[in-house]
């Protein structure tokens, strides 16, 4: 799946539609690989986070998604 942003943690901030399904399919995954635009050192603001750490597998950070 596809997000905004995430911290090295695992937390995932999506952004537009992608929240439709995006928590959902995590949650019901094996395993979750997410692809972000941005990963960030520091901590998701946690009203932002769409996924927990917990369900986040892998994260690949491709820079140029939008």
């Amino acid at each position: 799946m596809r997000a905004d942003k995430a911290d090295r943690w695992g937390n995932v901030a999506f952004r537009g539609l992608q929240a439709n399904f995006g928590p959902a399919m995590a949650s019901a995954a094996r395993v979750a690989v997410v692809e972000v635009a941005t990963l960030q050192r520091e901590p998701l603001d946690p009203a932002a986070i769409d996924i927990a750490g917990i369900y986040t597998d892998r994260i690949v950070a491709l820079p140029d998604l939008r």
